[in-house]
């Protein structure tokens, strides 16, 4: 009897296949390296590949962890040891497209599938590297259903195909799977009925892709075809709410494309950077490639707080120049304005970030010298393009181009009102002179306007059967900001009533007016919050418990309340601080403070003004969610909590919740 059939069996639930490893890190076992060494062969030798990866024992839930011995084959989740630099990183190119191509369903199924799901071609706008208008010569001029199946069928002969081009339509096909999320045809194939088997496919081909290609850098950091791969990679993860990957795994193919020099105006004309293909080339432009790759960059810096690429900030970068401007079309100039703009905004707060400071007359010119270059880049666009989004059905069958611009409008609107929203919110909330008086209602109006329609725009996207194939999770977190944004906006009100005064001005409010209808659509948005996103996750889990979302709703909830305090006159004081100061004010009754990236920590509290009998502290649940639990303790798969902590840190933890006492006497930290 061998050691390994002396080895006590456990009894674990049918279908369990992961090991140890990877049931900690609530992931699947793959063996794609395995197969690659061992093409044909059923009982496949080695470890699953997260414990390749890892260099770590694999082990199956079949066996004790700590008295399993070493095993046979992988196939029956035996325990096996793994050898010294057995990665997949040492299998040839044969080998690895070998196990690329085995990850494919039953053609037929994915035929039924790509004719069953309307609207998918808009799945894989996330990386467009060519003009517009080539791309929709190039979508009109062939169907929906044969444009998918070019860009997701395998190439007859996948197995002499160089890995990159098949991790790229492998990971088209996981983006597309991805956009269909759990809808269910019954009349189609077997994809088409079952989301399980879809998520199942899904996630095996992401990770084929991404631990056999896009993970080693010899493969993918020498030619435009694998800076794509990786392009794509950063869209799954931002798609998925995985928004510090997605920036981790942009970056990547930043630093890869200077590698190339991609970034230099001169290399980007000679047509000579390497390609894998012929066709590449009418597929990349570099110097489109490197704006996307900076755009991406600054939009994740900006919602998660981190620095962007240092060697891409320019305060004038050259592809906003009037000279490069003027080669594209008017969505591809408003495209880059926006981003300039964006890109200015960060560096101005890293500089705030490090100490600089900056004059208050400079930081006004500089606000409306950026607010009229938006002005100027929306007139680009006719009235017909901003009008609001309706999810209306087509009354025929609707061409590939003609989805994308409607979808590259609706997000374009979403970029342009969040832009003017971190252009506008600091200005909002400024203390200075008279003049600082005129900016802040100027800010105010205008960065008030911006919510209101994101937050529309967020509920018309929801609503809609097409959204659910270009809903990301960054998209909940700019709905999140311009929630808290219009709240403070309300909440604010009695600050900028006393700063008339002081100035002999009649303490008039414009936004008055727009109170109950936009509480009335704060209130719809907090509704949305709690209900499951359209996101779907690559890791197949499928999980229902949309936790992010319940704690944005927290938040949104907590400041609702405040609002509905200042509306019965009570005080509330609003500041921005920078780091983590105390609250200023010695007589706070109760205090809430919100992180927003980038900006700082605005801080809400409620001021003693009147007599202790005249309050009525809010309710507990109001300003703490610890129902929820804690944001810290949180693993999710899927789901990125590392922003939403930051955002929200001081509503969730313990330190920064100030409470009064039962007598209202002296404060204290709760």
């Amino acid at each position: 009897m061998t050691s390994t059939t002396a080895a006590k069996r456990r009894r674990v639930r049918k279908g369990t296949q992961s090991c140890w490893q990877c049931k900690r890190r609530k992931t699947r076992c793959t063996f794609f390296a395995a197969r690659a060494a061992a093409p044909g062969d059923g009982r496949l030798q080695g470890p699953c590949d997260g414990c390749r990866s890892r260099r770590t024992k694999c082990v199956s839930q079949e066996f004790e962890e700590d008295g399993a011995v070493s095993a046979t084959t992988a196939d029956e989740h035996h325990v096996q040891d793994v050898p010294p630099f057995t990665a997949w990183s040492t299998l040839k190119p044969p080998d690895l497209s070998r196990a690329l191509a085995s990850v494919w369903p039953p053609w037929d199924d994915l035929v039924r599938l790509t004719e069953w799901h309307g609207h998918s071609h808009n799945t894989f706008h996330g990386v467009i590297c060519q003009s517009y208008e080539t791309l929709w010569d190039s979508l009109r001029a062939d169907s929906r259903e044969n444009l998918l199946q070019g860009m997701l069928r395998p190439p007859s002969d996948a197995q002499a195909q160089h890995p990159v081009r098949l991790a790229r339509r492998l990971l088209l096909l996981s983006k597309f799977l991805q956009a269909i999320g759990d809808k269910v045809n019954q009349g189609a194939g077997n994809l088409a009925r079952s989301p399980t088997a879809r998520k199942s496919l899904m996630h095996d081909a992401f990770e084929a892709a991404t631990r056999l290609v896009t993970s080693d850098h010899r493969l993918v950091a020498g030619s435009l075809d694998g800076i794509e791969c990786v392009m794509i990679e950063a869209m799954c993860h931002n798609n998925a709410g995985r928004l510090r990957a997605a920036w981790l795994t942009n970056r990547r193919a930043m630093l890869m494309a200077q590698m190339l020099r991609v970034h230099d105006q001169d290399t980007q004309q000679t047509g000579e950077l390497p390609v894998l293909h012929t066709t590449t080339r009418h597929r990349i432009d570099p110097e489109i490639m490197w704006f996307r790759l900076v755009g991406t960059d600054w939009y994740l810096s900006m919602l998660l707080g981190l620095a962007p690429d240092s060697a891409s900030l320019a305060e004038h970068p050259a592809w906003a120049s009037s000279t490069t401007l003027a080669r594209f079309s008017p969505l591809e100039q408003l495209e880059r304005i926006m981003i300039a703009v964006a890109g200015r905004i960060l560096i101005r707060q890293q500089r705030e970030r490090q100490g600089q400071v900056v004059d208050q007359a400079q930081r006004r010119e500089q606000l409306f010298e950026e607010d009229k270059r938006m002005q100027a880049a929306a007139k680009l666009m006719p009235p017909e393009w901003w009008a609001p989004f309706t999810d209306k059905e087509p009354a025929g069958p609707q061409d590939p181009a003609d989805e994308l611009q409607q979808i590259l409008r609706v997000m374009g609107q979403f970029a342009y009102y969040q832009v003017l929203v971190q252009l506008h919110l600091p200005h909002m909330l400024s203390r200075g002179d008279e003049a600082d008086l005129e900016v802040c209602d100027y800010s105010r109006a205008t960065a008030a306007h911006a919510c209101r329609t994101i937050l529309s725009l967020f509920e018309r996207m929801r609503a809609a059967r097409a959204a659910g194939s270009t809903y990301c999770r960054g998209v909940d977190f700019v709905v999140f900001v311009a929630a808290v944004t219009l709240c403070i906006a309300h909440i604010d009100t009695r600050r900028r009533q006393q700063l008339a005064r002081m100035y002999a001005r009649r303490p008039l409010d414009a936004l008055e007016h727009q109170r109950l209808a936009d509480r009335a659509l704060l209130d719809r948005t907090l509704g949305a919050m709690h209900h499951s996103p359209f996101v779907s996750s690559t890791d197949g889990s499928g999980g229902s418990d949309d936790v992010v979302a319940q704690k944005m709703a927290g938040v949104v909830q907590s400041l609702l309340m405040v609002e509905g305090e200042v509306a019965k006159d009570q005080h509330w004081e609003v500041y921005i601080v920078r780091g983590r100061k105390a609250c200023h004010a010695n007589d706070a009754m109760e205090s809430v403070r919100v992180d927003i990236p980038n900006l700082g920590t605005i801080v809400l509290e409620r001021i003693s003004g009147q007599q202790a009998a005249d309050l009525s502290p809010l309710p507990a649940a109001a300003l703490s969610c610890a129902a929820m639990g804690d944001v810290d303790g949180c693993t999710l798969q899927g789901v990125d909590l590392a922003l939403f902590t930051g955002m929200t840190e001081g509503l969730f933890g313990e330190t920064t919740i100030v409470r009064v006492t039962s007598q209202y006497g002296r404060r204290h930290d709760s």
